[in-house]
């Protein structure tokens, strides 16, 4: 028969489905009449910048567009730049698409390759990836302790998921040069790193404060190179259904779609850049409970199949808000160059640890536009890799991490042999779990038809340091009955010795 067990549940983010959407792209890039002819190629870049991404029925889709930079040298030897924008639209398929999915998703480049056709077109291939990750509020369940079955159950803490939200949010500004800077001619580079400050609950709301730092790269009228960095001032309400003032919140940051776009002031000059972002904000909010799970149990009446599986009980220890500053050395083969331009293209990072430390890995690919000795304008990409330490107040063995880190440059030099000198600003914001794996009892059937009402009296010579609850297993007895009829305590023998066990028949 099947035993009438208590079911019980936590509810924990579960990835109900990964997708890698591609999207190739093969275009002519033709060169406007006001941009000077290619006599070489620095760089090629293309950056995906997504749109919208929804779910109807089982299709997943995303909608964006390519904004491809080349950035060459003229027949001048004079560095030049030509953008490009190229729309795109993706979709997949999820089957069993859960209820109330969330779409974790962003966009990158998995390679670009260009070649001159001739000094006014440049061919363009290469493929974007835009991952999509199909969250769900899971529910994994056990059993709760039955009155027919002996058993054997632990104490477990588990940060239970009560909410999980996506939303998408817009920004913008228009932001002046000053006198002090010449106008923009044309960009060259445009990225952004989102960084939270602080999150505010209230009842099914947040409010996020921030900043999203742009860094721009741009020429002036007359060649020469400027940087530009300003921080776009993040100040958003968004509604996050099941999230209260007293839950632990994780916000997780993506940046979706970043524009920059010089435009003309009153006097006719490129002295303002028109600011546009897209962000998208995974909320994730949390409380913490004391849950008991049965991690070994029998009948001493009939047989019992009992079915076990392994549970993961994800508890979470510590909020992560890390800002550190790294000095590093980049070997260039430039000797005798002059440092143009340094920045970080993308970074992969991965957080683990334990005993109260949580280890930050990154891994930075740098793009690099340096002139050498001869005077001639090189385009560079190095790795940078390094790693950092935080402390963490926890004693668990193992800790892992769902953070989003971020690094920029802030500082940058290069020696007369080629090495590159680096500050960099890392941040990384997120939360820190410890993960508790039992083998809990899920369901369980009993066969009565084993059942007798004989009960015998069994002497069992047990050695010191047995386990009682194995003994009173084995013998499917009661261990109350073995602890009262041998007059002893604890959980193991203290001793070699005889035992007196009533068991069933």
């Amino acid at each position: 028969m099947e035993l009438s067990l208590e079911q019980k549940t936590y509810a924990v983010c579960g990835i109900a489905a990964q997708l890698a959407l591609r999207q190739p792209l093969e275009t002519d890039l033709v060169l406007p009449d006001y941009c000077s002819d290619v006599k070489r190629i620095l760089h090629c870049a293309v950056e995906p910048n997504l749109h919208a991404v929804t779910a109807a029925g089982e299709r997943v889709g995303a909608e964006g567009e390519l904004v491809i930079r080349l950035v060459y040298l003229n027949e001048d030897d004079s560095l030049d730049c030509v953008e490009q924008h190229t729309p795109f639209s993706v979709s997949g398929s999820v089957r069993d698409m859960p209820v109330g999915a969330v779409l974790e998703s962003r966009a990158a480049m998995e390679y670009v390759n260009c070649r001159a056709v001739s000094a006014r077109k440049v061919s363009v291939s290469g493929t974007a990836l835009v991952h999509v990750n199909v969250l769900e509020q899971k529910a994994e369940g056990f059993s709760d302790v039955s009155p027919l079955l002996e058993t054997q159950t632990q104490d477990v803490s588990v940060s239970v998921l009560c909410a999980l939200n996506e939303k998408s949010f817009d920004l913008s500004e228009t932001l002046a040069l000053g006198d002090n800077r010449p106008a923009v001619a044309k960009l060259l580079r445009v990225t952004g790193s989102p960084q939270l400050y602080a999150v505010e609950t209230a009842e099914n709301k947040l409010l996020l404060k921030g900043s999203l730092a742009v860094d721009l790269l741009y020429l002036s009228n007359d060649g020469a190179l400027f940087r530009l960095t300003h921080d776009l001032p993040i100040s958003q309400v968004i509604e996050a259904p099941g999230v209260k003032a007293d839950r632990d919140v994780d916000v997780a940051l993506q940046l979706q779609a970043l524009y920059a776009e010089p435009k003309s002031d009153g006097n006719d000059e490129a002295r303002l850049v028109e600011l546009a972002a897209k962000l998208s904000a995974i909320v994730k909010a949390y409380e913490n409970e004391a849950v008991t799970v049965v991690t070994d149990c029998y009948a001493t009446q009939g047989i019992l199949q009992p079915n076990f599986t392994d549970r993961v009980f994800p508890q979470r220890v510590a909020a992560l808000h890390v800002s550190k500053t790294v000095q590093q050395t980049v070997e260039t083969g430039v000797s005798g160059g002059t440092l143009l331009d340094a920045a970080v293209q993308q970074t992969h990072a991965e957080a683990s640890g334990g005993s109260g430390s949580l280890t930050i890995v990154c891994s930075s690919t740098l793009s690099l536009l340096l002139q050498d000795a001869d005077g001639a304008i090189q385009y560079l990409e190095r790795t940078c890799a390094f790693q950092v330490e935080e402390p963490i107040n926890s004693d668990a063995n193992e800790l892992i991490s769902t953070s989003q880190v971020s690094v920029r440059i802030s500082q940058s030099s290069i020696d007369p042999n080629g090495v590159l000198r680096l500050q960099l600003d890392l941040t990384a914001d997120g939360a820190v779990f410890s993960e508790q794996t039992e083998r809990v009892l899920t369901d369980a059937a009993l066969d009565e038809s084993a059942t007798s009402d004989n009960q015998s009296l069994v002497l069992s010579f047990s050695k010191k340091g047995d386990a009682l609850w194995d003994i009173a297993k084995r013998y499917r007895t009661k261990l109350s009955l073995i602890l009262e009829e041998n007059e002893i305590q604890g959980d193991t023998l203290q001793e070699d010795r005889m035992l007196l066990i009533l068991c069933a028949g």
